[in-house]
């Protein structure tokens, strides 16, 4: 099979602790028609001892490639250097799953959330920082596919102070 050709792509720098810096880059792969009648939209990520690929499946082109970058965004905040803080994006430490500057939806945020949350042995100012993070996210309306509906994300790790979004929008 003929590999697909890269269209887009991210650097980070990996600093590993008492190690030399080392480049890691996420790759997204053209999107292409899936023999199940869907669309695929692969991606890769180098610089890691072991390299990680998947894909995003959509109903078209665009979601493929925008549910690949959601999902390479999940395995980059999955990797140990990730947990770790020793990735780093435009210089800057990757403290948050945003600090990323790849696409989330609320479903990936959510599962990535809970998997730091349930985590004991993260400091705990990283886990101060996700949460002004996902504040500040959900505040601007980043934290949610819908911006009608009410986040969920304000109540995580923090005692919620009653308020709720209200829904504006009609439905016809």
């Amino acid at each position: 099979m003929r590999e697909r050709r890269v269209i887009a792509g991210r650097q980070f720098e990996w600093r590993p602790r008492g190690k030399r810096p080392k480049r890691v880059e996420l790759q997204i792969m053209t999107p292409k028609p899936s023999p199940r009648g869907d669309w695929s939209c692969s991606f890769r990520i180098r610089g890691f001892r072991i390299p990680l690929v998947g894909e995003g499946l959509g109903v078209d082109s665009l979601q493929a490639l925008h549910l690949a970058m959601v999902s390479g965004a999940k395995e980059l905040a999955n990797t140990t250097a990730f947990r770790k803080r020793e990735l780093f994006s435009w210089g800057r430490r990757c403290d948050t799953i945003l600090d990323l500057g790849l696409p989330w939806n609320e479903f990936a945020l959510q599962s990535t959330i809970q998997m730091i949350f349930w985590r004991r042995d993260l400091p705990p100012d990283l886990l101060r920082s996700v949460e002004r993070s996902l504040r500040e996210s959900d505040r601007v309306g980043l934290a949610s596919d819908e911006p009608s509906r009410t986040s969920r994300f304000a109540r995580i790790g923090t005692r919620s102070r009653g308020t709720r979004a209200r829904n504006t929008s009609r439905r016809t």
